[in-house]
């Protein structure tokens, strides 16, 4: 039997409290969504420091300030 995957999305994931919640749900298990509005080397920084500790995680460019920036936050894809 297979564990399902548990997601995580964080946005605000590039630094300060969302990097610090981030790095504590890969800790955990979660798989991280690491999202961010404009610092993308930042996000992929969290990433690397996530999958360097075994953990699964992507970062995503996410507007959530309108509805439609906030529909796709979870697609992996793009």
């Amino acid at each position: 039997m297979t564990t399902p995957l548990r997601v995580l999305a964080v946005t605000g994931a590039s630094r300060g409290i969302g990097r610090a919640i981030a790095l504590r749900a890969a800790s955990e298990g979660w798989a991280v969504m690491v999202g961010y509005r404009h610092d993308a080397a930042a996000a992929d920084a969290v990433v690397t420091e996530i999958r360097a500790g075994g953990g699964e995680a992507w970062a995503r460019g996410v507007d959530i300030t309108s509805p439609e920036g906030s529909r796709g936050v979870l697609r992996r894809g793009q």
